[in-house]
């Protein structure tokens, strides 16, 4: 039953975006991005998890 929730969550999100000209991106589980920086795109490797925001 929770797979049917989420499916139903990630269904509206993507009709939400498309309605309103946006894109939804899909990422992996463990896609390191809060190690990467949102205004140059670079990863940093070092970044331990005490100090990510």
């Amino acid at each position: 039953m929770g797979i049917d929730i989420k499916t139903k969550n990630i269904d509206m999100l993507e009709y939400k975006a498309t309605w309103n000209n946006k894109t939804v991106v899909k990422i992996e589980r463990f896609f390191p991005s809060s190690k990467t920086c949102s205004n140059y795109n670079h990863l940093n490797q070092d970044l331990p998890l005490k100090d990510r925001e």
